[in-house]
């Protein structure tokens, strides 16, 4: 543990934006900091005080990376105890001085200041005499945490059940909640950097759909061959049954890209007859390829606050 003296000393200690490697944080440091001699260079520039920055690498650390285990679990523990195991336990992660010093891109000297600053305040005289290890003991090691879509599932069934229970077609929290999750979609790429918008329409692939439908004598067929655009698109209005995306009097029109999937959409009777219509795209259409959703992919600055919430619905998006 440090003594008062030491933790002035370090206290006292700045940091330049030209020392600080991570991007984001860096521009932080020039936008918010003061005009300081930097420890680390001996430069005059817009700096942070070494607490100040021990504190952004510790929320940044709470929100994206955690301690792993010094012990093994009871699981690693029996494979260490099964004598035909040649298993040895070896702890995950890096240790918590480097980890700093990648994270936020700072020299050994600063993050060596960080870390005893933070070892400080999270030590204390029990955990010492019992010989435990506290967050940023400087024997601790760190790994990036996985984000969690927890939250997202939650809402998504809360979400199903109002659909299914209470307010199918007119939910303003329905509407508000797919927002949360679609707004600003076609900014997301993949991790091919593929677009999750598809430009579809005269410029843009698809340019065409197919629609089927189910005749189960020969009466209608010859008009619907006659009259395509009138027999086989949208039914009228007060024709149109309630679908997966419609609810009754709501005429939508279903298309599919394949011959094939068009007439398994409206699974004919064995016997009946099926007419499939191509119909042109005259206008230009966005379209979501949720196909690409498993390969979403977003990303940052561990110092940008919106970062786990991003993580979090792309790690939803995928599934």
């Amino acid at each position: 543990m440090l003594h008062r003296n030491d933790i002035d000393e370090q206290e006292d200690k700045h940091i330049c934006f030209g020392c600080v490697s991570e991007m984001y944080l860096s521009a932080e440091v020039k936008q918010y900091g003061t005009i300081e001699q930097c420890w680390y260079c001996g430069q005059s520039a817009e700096c942070y005080a070494v607490n100040v920055l021990a504190d952004r690498i510790e929320e940044a650390f709470d929100q994206h990376y955690y301690r792993t285990p010094n012990q093994p679990n009871s699981w690693q523990q029996s494979l260490i105890s099964d004598r035909e195991s040649n298993y040895e336990f070896r702890r995950s992660g890096i240790p918590v001085l480097d980890a700093i010093e990648a994270a936020a891109g700072i020299p050994q000297e600063a993050a060596e200041d960080v870390l005893a600053l933070l070892d400080e305040k999270h030590s204390d005289l029990e955990s010492a005499q019992m010989g435990e290890e506290t967050n940023f003991s400087f024997d601790s090691y760190y790994d990036e945490r996985g984000a969690s879509d927890h939250a997202w599932q939650e809402g998504w069934r809360a979400f199903e059940q109002s659909l299914k229970k209470e307010a199918r077609f007119f939910s303003r929290t329905a509407a508000s909640h797919l927002a949360s999750i679609f707004g600003g979609i076609d900014k997301l790429k993949t991790t091919d950097d593929c677009s999750l918008v598809v430009d579809a329409g005269p410029q843009g692939e698809p340019d065409h759909l197919y629609r089927a439908r189910v005749f189960p004598s020969n009466d209608n067929l010859g008009k619907a061959l006659c009259r395509p655009d009138i027999h086989l698109g949208p039914p009228p209005a007060n024709l149109a049954s309630a679908g997966r995306m419609n609810a009754n009097g709501i005429s939508v029109f279903y298309g599919a890209t394949k011959e094939n999937v068009a007439i398994a959409e409206v699974r004919p009777p064995v016997g009946s007859k099926v007419v499939v219509a191509r119909f042109n795209i005259i206008h230009a259409l966005r379209l979501l390829d949720l196909t690409a959703l498993e390969k979403v992919h977003d990303g940052g600055s561990i110092f940008d606050p919106s970062l786990k919430g991003r993580l979090e619905r792309v790690a939803f998006l995928r599934s």
